[in-house]
């Protein structure tokens, strides 16, 4: 599921070239400061290159990385710890309004465009995927 949001992410840039996306890594509270920001960061670029991959254009995508602040839950459990270590984006339209992933999917499917002479996505499995 979320590799195909990401396709469908690249694919909405490529096509609104006004649209810029935050892409926002994060940690859990293990390890030291900078360890967890570099994690962070590595996380978020990990989601840019994909994107720039796919057809958007590396002047609409900005990451950085948050490290352990700004949890998402407490970091008492586990499961708590896990859902901590993500990676959240955030999309502006031409105008600066900010708007979530789920706006960006609302309108993408709201305004579809035919997909006659535009590029499509292939993907393909390397040997190591399968």
């Amino acid at each position: 599921m979320v590799f195909r949001t990401l396709l469908w992410l690249a694919d909405f840039l490529r096509s609104n070239p006004d649209y810029r996306v935050m892409i926002t890594g994060h940690t859990d509270f293990v390890g030291g400061v900078p360890c967890n920001e570099r994690l962070a960061l590595a996380r978020a670029n990990v989601v840019r290159e994909f994107l720039m991959k796919y057809g958007a254009s590396p002047g609409q995508i900005t990451a950085n990385g948050e490290g352990k602040r700004n949890p998402e839950v407490d970091n008492s459990t586990r499961e708590h710890r896990w859902v901590n270590r993500r990676v959240a984006i955030t999309a502006t339209d031409a105008s600066g309004k900010k708007m979530s992933l789920e706006d960006v999917i609302t309108y993408k499917y709201r305004n579809r465009t035919p997909m006659v002479n535009r590029p499509r996505t292939t993907i393909s499995r390397s040997k190591s995927m399968t």
